[in-house]
């Protein structure tokens, strides 16, 4: 159900007996020889990227993923599958779908639907955090579609097309921001710019004392 932690497959080490590339990494059954890396390799696009506060963790998220990567070495240490992260995976302008807390310990996404995701960066151990608040039917499959974190670790900004919303890490509301309605955007595939739809994004000040949205 939607309230599972989504688990995350942590990578193995290299069978012993099986062939090696030429940085140790384990070949393809029949292969001699490898052109390229696997490592800091995110399959398809990732249009996300995290860098952890303490640099020895890097994150990334696409089509395919999630994916934690070790900084000095660039090798994979887990990943999780797209249906652990929201049903939407298009970026909207500007927005940030992956944001570490300042101890550099999680890593938090947008959840599936309205909430968040928030994952053990040496383990890819998930907890999935509903939040409290009421939006429009129609936003309900698609959830948030941008987030910040303050400074301090303690207050997220979730932003969609109806507001934006403060929460605390247990999913507490304390503030909402309404938004207005989105006049209509027009064809998105007549312009490359234009978003696919309303939303609205939030970015915490330096100080944690200020929000811009």
């Amino acid at each position: 159900g939607d309230g599972e932690a989504p688990i995350a497959v942590v990578a193995q080490p290299a069978d012993e007996q099986a062939p090696l590339d030429s940085i140790g990494d384990p070949l393809p059954e029949a292969a001699r020889l490898r052109l390229g890396t696997l490592r800091f390799r995110h399959p398809g696009s990732a249009w996300g990227l995290a860098l952890a506060p303490d640099g020895k963790s890097v994150l990334t998220i696409g089509w395919q993923g999630l994916y934690a990567w070790d900084a000095a070495t660039g090798k994979e240490r887990w990943h999780a599958e797209p249906s652990a992260l929201p049903h939407s995976l298009n970026p909207s302008v500007g927005a940030i779908r992956l944001v570490f807390t300042p101890d550099g310990k999680h890593c938090i996404t947008l959840g599936r639907n309205i909430g968040f995701t928030m994952w053990e960066v040496g383990t890819g151990q998930a907890t999935t955090i509903a939040v409290d608040v009421q939006l429009q039917a129609k936003l309900l499959p698609l959830g948030f579609t941008s987030l910040d974190i303050s400074p301090d670790g303690k207050t997220l900004a979730l932003g969609c097309s109806e507001a934006l919303v403060l929460c605390d890490l247990p999913g507490t509301t304390p503030a909402r921001i309404g938004m207005r309605p989105p006049p209509p955007l027009g064809d998105p595939n007549k312009d490359r710019l234009l978003a696919s739809d309303g939303f609205s994004y939030g970015r915490f000040a330096p100080d944690g004392q200020s929000l811009a949205v």
